[in-house]
């Protein structure tokens, strides 16, 4: 058995070596076996402990099978000691083919992240699937923890009910989580603002829209620390006007089950733009050239949004008449809601430099039209 082993070991060397050379094995993983040589290391000692677990059920079934007399069977000791040896060889194999695989996806993340390359090449199908059930487009996704799933299940505001949110959450701390995700809908002519469900860690996110000139208006959503969320201080009347409650036939009552779900989110209402008509480009960003805030080490961490949508200001009316793609729905990790619009820019691709709003400032309730500030392109 011991020459089998070392056959198979040396086979497994040979073998791999021929993969390389043959180009079998793909570019990013050689790319990520020399960027860290801990994963080709994790490999060769899942092989070998996965060649030592089979050459050992081999020896137990073929000895099992052949030998017959009683005489020449294994003791009981020895029948323990391979059963142990194999069980602690195939768990070896498992765990360091497990890590090599975790190293390798995690590089694998990192790198279409730094060099934003086509962002389904690490999300999952589902996520997939989401982002296009919800109308939401990704343009920008650096620094995302490497779950490849940004969707996940939580309880309904309305019922209690499971609904997937959107949530990203920032990979390393002492880099800033550079997400941009926006949404186009058409539009007749007329008054809309934004309304959005969220839950915000850090600082440096804002709601944005596009302006016929290509322009942008930014307004920021402030992030509430640890306290209640916003949702929570409004009573029915007030939560009766925001977009998700209003198909709520019967009388809504604050009931403890709900408050709770409530204390959970913040709301945001922008202040009302006009628009021309056409197509309109609306979205969250965490990107500091558009927030002109970067936030560092105290920038968004986790971004959860349950409900982002366009609402239109017309009597009795609402832009889901006009777009069957409106309603957005997600989640973002406590924020609070911002009404002041701190920036316009002429051009996504161009970064602007903008001064970081007092906390204090950002805290006191926002009145009147909220001031714009427009950069040329």
């Amino acid at each position: 058995m011991e020459d089998v082993t070392i056959i198979l070991i040396i086979g497994t060397f040979v073998g791999w070596n021929l993969l390389v050379d043959s180009g079998v094995v793909g570019e990013i993983f050689r790319q990520a076996m020399q960027a860290n040589p801990a994963i080709e290391f994790y490999l060769w000692l899942g092989c070998i402990a996965g060649w030592i677990a089979i050459c050992l059920s081999l020896f137990g079934l073929l000895r099992s099978m052949l030998v017959k007399s009683p005489e020449r069977r294994l003791s009981v000791t020895s029948r323990v000691t391979l059963i142990i040896a194999f069980v602690f060889s195939l768990a070896t194999s498992i765990t360091f083919l497990s890590l090599a695989g975790g190293q390798l996806s995690c590089f694998r993340v990192e790198k279409s992240q730094s060099e934003n390359l086509d962002i389904t090449s690490f999300l999952s199908a589902r996520s997939m699937g989401e982002l296009s059930n919800w109308g939401l487009t990704l343009d920008v996704l650096r620094n995302v923890s490497q779950d490849e799933d940004l969707f996940h299940f939580e309880e309904s505001i309305l019922t209690g009910e499971d609904v997937t949110v959107l949530e990203f959450e920032r990979n390393r701390r002492s880099q800033p989580m550079l997400v941009k995700g926006t949404k186009q809908v058409e539009l007749p002519a007329g008054d809309y603002h934004i309304e959005a469900i969220y839950d915000l860690e850090g600082s440096g996110a804002s709601l944005f829209f596009d302006r016929a000139d290509g322009s942008s208006v930014f307004y920021p959503m402030i992030s509430r620390g640890y306290t209640e969320g916003s949702m929570a201080r409004l009573n029915a009347e007030e939560l009766k006007k925001i977009y998700v409650f209003r198909k709520v036939v019967r009388p809504l009552t604050l009931t403890p089950e709900l408050y709770s779900r409530l204390s959970e989110w913040d709301f945001q209402r922008t202040p009302s733009f006009h628009h021309e008509g056409g197509t309109l480009t609306f979205g969250f960003t965490t990107l500091p050239e558009e927030t002109g805030n970067d936030g560092g080490r105290a920038g968004v961490s986790d971004l959860k949004i349950y409900s982002l949508e366009i609402v239109s200001d017309a009597p009795g009316a609402d832009a889901g008449q006009a777009a069957d793609t409106v309603a957005t729905q997600g989640s973002a990790s406590k924020s609070n809601q911002a009404n002041k619009p701190t920036s316009v820019k002429k051009s996504v691709k161009k970064s602007v430099k903008k001064t970081e709003k007092n906390p204090a400032e950002q805290s006191k309730p926002q009145s009147g039209a909220a001031k714009e500030k427009q950069t040329a392109a």
